[in-house]
């Protein structure tokens, strides 16, 4: 398989087979399976953290209480 090349602006950037591709609220970040493997720890922490900050605005939309997350 061959490498997939990304230009923007000036850089540019290369996604290579085994790379691993990463979405959160943050964005894309595609990392190699030796950085992700490194990172893991982390981006499963902001995962967990992501899933409390939804699970509380569900519940805020549910029970009509939006504006009392953002006093």
């Amino acid at each position: 398989m061959s490498n997939i090349y990304y230009y923007f602006s000036e850089q540019t950037t290369s996604i290579c087979s085994g790379d691993i591709a990463i979405m959160d609220n943050d964005g894309v970040f595609v990392l190699s399976a030796a950085m992700a493997q490194q990172l893991s720890a982390d981006c499963q922490k902001k995962h967990r953290e992501d899933d409390v900050k939804f699970q509380l605005f569900f519940d805020a939309y549910r029970h009509n209480q939006l504006d009392q997350l953002f006093k």
